[in-house]
C-alpha cells in the first residue's frame, strides 16, 4: 500500500473486492472500504501452469518480470501513488499482477 494509504499499526497489506461507489450494504466486521485515488495500471499475467501447488513459483516469476521490466525505456514510471495490486495465481490463469506507473514527461 502507499504510505498515505497505510493505517496506523497495520503491516500495509490488503485483500480487496471492487464494489460501486454507490455500495451501502453492510461489510464484514474489522473490514472497512476505501475509496481510492485514480491511477494507471500497467498488468502483468504469467502464463497458466498445471501443478496447482506451483502458485508460489508462478507469482515469484511474475516478480521477477516486474522488477526486470524496463518501465522508463516506454515512458513510464512505478508510481506509490496507488496499491500494488496483486491478485494471486490460478493454474487456468498464471499469476496476476497489476502495477501502479504514471507517465514520464520529458
Amino acid at each position: 500500500m502507499p504510505q498515505f494509504l497505510i493505517k496506523p499499526n497495520t503491516n500495509g497489506y490488503a485483500f480487496f473486492v471492487e464494489v460501486p461507489l454507490d455500495y451501502c450494504k453492510p461489510i464484514p466486521d474489522g473490514y472497512e472500504i476505501a475509496e481510492l485515488p485514480p491511477c494507471t495500471y500497467l498488468y502483468f499475467n504469467g502464463m497458466p501452469y498445471e501443478d496447482p501447488n506451483d502458485s508460489p513459483i508462478a507469482i515469484g516469476i511474475v516478480n521477477e518480470a516486474i522488477e526486470n521490466y524496463p518501465f522508463e525505456r516506454f515512458g513510464w514510471e512505478r508510481s506509490d501513488d496507488a496499491p500494488y495490486l496483486g491478485m494471486g495465481a490460478e493454474p487456468t490463469t498464471g499469476a496476476r499482477t497489476a502495477v501502479p506507473v504514471r507517465k514520464l514527461t520529458k
